[in-house]
């Protein structure tokens, strides 16, 4: 069975609540909404390409119409979970699908790029971290059934190799450079809004 590549979004009502200095709420929501838009579109175009199907976790409605829009599956949450939660549940449903091989996927990626994702995909450890710039986790791979838990935030792709070695798994860290930036503050935004007009004009509104 193809890999299974799934993307959690929190409410995007709620969303990029970091950028809040610099942003008011409405044009937080429509940064998120744009982000996520674009990455199931780009899933979508590039689906032949990875070999993969597409989920999303949400509980999030607007989410969840946009997920049906680009045809992608949808893993319903009843209400809205922490992210580790929310992975949690991907996984386990995926493991329910009969699916064997799992990559999550952030809603917010810069520039990603499918060679790289393929690149994680294929990484023969039973987890495999692409790393962010500030050494969270961005993406990551891992093989199913698991019984790994998810962290989330800063320094956690350690985390998740720490808690894979405890488990017997083996771990690799896999920096890939279209999967490290995320955007979530302010120099995240600036930087890629020197190469990307439409976020250009969200930075612009700043």
């Amino acid at each position: 069975m193809r890999p299974l590549i799934v993307v959690p979004m929190k409410q995007t009502s709620a969303a990029k609540s970091r950028l809040s200095p610099i942003l008011d709420q409405d044009r937080r929501y429509a940064l998120a909404r744009m982000l996520y838009r674009r990455t199931l579109a780009w899933l979508s175009r590039e689906r032949a390409h990875v070999g993969c199907d597409i989920a999303v976790v949400t509980a999030c409605a607007d989410a969840a119409l946009l997920a049906r829009q680009h045809d992608v599956s949808l893993i319903a949450e009843t209400v809205p979970t922490t992210l580790s939660a929310a992975v949690a549940r991907a996984a386990s449903w995926a493991v329910e699908a009969g699916y064997r091989r799992l990559c999550i996927l952030p809603a917010d990626l810069a520039e990603p790029d499918a060679t790289d994702i393929v690149t994680l995909l294929r990484c023969d450890s039973d987890v495999a971290l692409a790393p962010s710039a500030d050494l969270g986790t961005n993406a990551m791979a891992l093989t199913l059934p698991t019984r790994m838990r998810f962290y989330y935030g800063p320094n956690s792709a350690a985390r998740h190799i720490r808690a894979a070695g405890t488990l017997g798994l083996t771990a690799s860290l896999v920096p890939l450079e279209s999967l490290k930036h995320d955007i979530d503050t302010e120099t995240c935004l600036r930087r890629a809004a020197q190469s990307d007009a439409e976020l250009a004009s969200v930075f612009a509104q700043a």
